[in-house]
């Protein structure tokens, strides 16, 4: 399955968010959208998440809060899923 990820949590003033979440559709099957620093989620995406699946990632600065979570993300989901 496909999933989009769109962390909305940091929003700039005027912002518009499903317009944003609206771009995943192109991609992906279900859009996941969190409005919370500690991405709920995120987190149930992560627990359902098979070695079939790929995520696509609005914006990594909103997926991760830094190069070390960010590795932490990615070296779960790639190396001990196999997900994309």
């Amino acid at each position: 399955m496909n999933y989009g990820y769109f962390n909305a949590f940091i929003t700039a003033i005027g912002e518009n968010v499903p317009e944003k979440a609206e771009e995943l559709q192109k991609y992906a099957d279900e859009i996941v959208t969190d409005y919370l620093s500690y991405r709920p989620e995120l987190n149930k995406l992560l627990d359902k998440l098979t070695a079939d699946d790929t995520i696509y990632i609005y914006s990594f600065n909103r997926f991760a809060s830094g190069l070390r979570d960010l590795d932490g993300l990615l070296t779960e989901i790639l190396d001990e899923i196999g997900a994309n």
